[in-house]
């Protein structure tokens, strides 16, 4: 049986439940999601950097793409501009869990001029071992290396939407690698939750090769003039004031309002103060375990 309510991440899966899975309008609910939630809390602080010098940070993704073909473009791109980028390096995070890659020449540090493999990541990296898919990355580390960044790179995974969370410029590699059929211009035009992207200001795709410089060139400097685009990603992202656990109890206290509205046979014999005294167990239990009580409202 389908469930009363559905909770979304935002307005992009609330039509996925509405549209593919059959969902009333009325019974999808924006609730967002806890992985980036605390991104919102402290994108404002000052978090140091992991790096003594500027970084572009360039993201991998899970499916194949040839990542080493691309960072000798940026590599180039950086060295060739020097009154542009300066002391600027490139922070290269493959995926944690990537998969196996056709023909991608295994990267080597020692062939670049300005590219640097994120510390996190090199224990993961055994070369001609593959990479390690028991590993488990502390997130912890996520907010200072996404907002000391001074411009984000990559394939489409969720990292771009990271990036965004922070105000970060992205630029987003949408094009035929050459080398695998799974590479990211298909995925932007056949997964569904990749539609709207293009409405994101700060958001650049690069739909072919030969544009990834330009794009790169064109965003730096923006940045570095101050004139760096912002992207409102609540389409994608939901976020209001109130911290998720908030909004994860309010959702199942509307739940449990939703199915006594229409109840089932045997739940009519549950009275009106069972029912609220339900609601407040329930709404507690969460806050309990999900939220410190001087945040609560």
């Amino acid at each position: 049986p389908q469930p009363g309510l559905q909770g979304a991440w935002g307005e992009a899966s609330k039509g996925h439940s509405i549209s593919m899975q059959g969902f009333p309008t009325p019974n999808v609910i924006l609730v967002g999601t806890p992985r980036f939630d605390h991104y919102y809390q402290v994108r404002d602080q000052q978090i140091p950097s992991p790096f003594a010098h500027p970084y572009i940070l360039f993201v991998g993704c899970s499916i194949p793409f040839d990542d080493t073909a691309t960072l000798e473009i940026i590599d180039k791109e950086i060295t060739d501009h020097p009154d542009i980028y300066g002391q600027t390096k490139v922070v290269y995070r493959p995926h944690p869990w990537r998969r196996d890659r056709v023909a991608e020449a295994p990267f080597r540090s020692e062939n670049f001029k300005s590219v640097v493999l994120d510390p996190q990541l090199a224990k993961n990296y055994e070369r001609g071992k593959g990479w390690i898919a028991s590993f488990q990355p502390d997130v912890s580390y996520y907010p200072g290396l996404l907002k000391n960044a001074k411009l984000v790179v990559g394939p489409l995974t969720t990292m771009l939407m990271e990036a965004l969370i922070f105000r970060r410029e992205v630029v987003a590699l949408a094009y035929d690698d050459g080398l695998h059929y799974t590479s990211p211009d298909k995925a932007l035009k056949y997964y569904a939750h990749f539609e709207g992207l293009e409405r994101l200001a700060g958001l650049a795709f690069s739909h072919k090769q030969a544009q990834l410089d330009k794009l790169m060139r064109q965003s730096y400097q923006r940045i570095i003039t101050g004139e760096n685009r912002i992207s409102d990603i609540n389409y994608f992202l939901y976020n209001d004031t109130r911290p998720y656990p908030q909004r994860l109890a309010d959702f199942a206290t509307q739940t449990l309002g939703a199915h006594h509205e229409q109840p089932s046979a045997s739940a009519r014999a549950v009275n009106q103060q069972q029912l609220r005294r339900a609601k407040f167990t329930l709404r507690e239990a969460l806050l309990d375990a999900l939220l410190p009580a001087n945040e609560r409202t």
